[in-house]
């Protein structure tokens, strides 16, 4: 998924990596595409803890991030991302 993202998509300010899990897909596409803002949602606790240790392990300094725990129906973002990813 993130090798098929990045060859049809070369920069993104903003992802939306919807089901984050445990945050690899949106981790390694932010990587690639170096955006601003990285937003990772994830309805399930148990992965909240892998993927706030993930962030900090992988994610560079100069991309904020954010994790929202909530479940997909509920969600409504107030901004718009260049990119929007589901795995």
């Amino acid at each position: 998924l993130v090798q098929f993202v990045s060859q049809k998509l070369k920069n993104a300010e903003s992802i939306l990596d919807l089901g984050a899990g445990s945050g690899i897909i949106g981790l390694e596409l932010a990587k690639l595409l170096n955006p601003k803002k990285l937003t990772l949602l994830e309805y399930q606790k148990d992965f909240l803890p892998f993927l706030e240790e993930n962030i900090k392990a992988f994610l560079a300094p100069s991309i904020s991030s954010e994790v929202i725990h909530q479940s997909f129906g509920t969600f409504r973002p107030q901004e718009q991302f260049d990119l929007i990813v589901s795995n």
